[in-house]
């Protein structure tokens, strides 16, 4: 289906093979009846850990949010700011008048919810380089554990350039539509978590491609840092 046309596929495209190729393995599931992961070679893990995530525009509607999650037993939160939208013209989005509030609710969180729970955030791909570099300034360190795409992800040059200016993990590729999208990004160590989307990226088949890129990108990088012993004192 992707190489049977002349033009290169997109995420519609991908987007389609991705529900056949679910579908397939609910049916080979159903079949012999088995769980999907039997499919894939077994069971490895008996849980997974997941975030929970928050939209929130205004410091106290995160804060509540936070702390009746917590009580749920979540230690995971990924953030989702719309701050904007308290805004009389929602449609207006200030990148600068947004990190600097957005910041400043970060500190008053992390000091809320103490240094035990993960907190994460996702920009959307809403800030430029340079905001991205000024947001992160804002905040000490241990503020945030990882952030979610704050750029666009069409140049891996640029993420690489941001990668170097700031010390927080990367959390990329939710949008992407094929295996080849993530190849720069964890070639190039680019992002430490791959945000892979099943129903985009071309089901399960290519989702663990994916995930098999990325293991395979780790063990190489740890062996590097391995070699290196009195550089990185690892």
């Amino acid at each position: 289906m992707y190489r049977g046309q002349y033009f290169e596929g997109g995420r519609v495209l991908t987007a389609a093979i991705s529900a056949i190729d679910i579908a397939l393995y609910d049916i080979k599931g159903k079949a012999l009846g088995v769980p999907v992961y039997e499919l894939l070679g077994g069971k490895q893990r008996d849980f997974v850990t997941c975030f929970a995530s928050i939209r929130f525009s205004t410091l106290e509607e995160l804060i509540s949010q936070s702390k009746r999650l917590i009580s749920e037993g979540w230690d995971m939160l990924r953030l989702a700011p719309a701050e904007f939208e308290e805004q009389e013209d929602i449609s207006r989005f200030e990148p600068r008048k947004s990190i600097t509030i957005i910041a400043e609710w970060m500190l008053a969180l992390r000091k809320e919810v103490g240094s035990k729970i993960t907190i994460s955030i996702d920009y959307h791909s809403r800030l430029s380089l340079a905001e991205t570099y000024s947001f992160m300034k804002r905040m000490p360190e241990g503020t945030l554990d990882f952030i979610e795409e704050p750029i666009r992800d069409e140049n891996p040059d640029a993420y690489e350039a941001l990668r170097k200016m700031i010390d927080i993990p990367f959390a990329i590729g939710e949008e992407f539509s094929s295996k080849w999208q993530f190849l720069p990004f964890i070639e190039r160590n680019i992002t430490q978590y791959a945000r892979v989307d099943v129903c985009n990226v071309g089901g399960i088949t290519e989702a663990m491609k994916v995930a098999s890129m990325a293991g395979i990108s780790l063990y190489r990088f740890n062996a590097t840092l391995s070699s290196r012993t009195n550089l990185y004192g690892c």
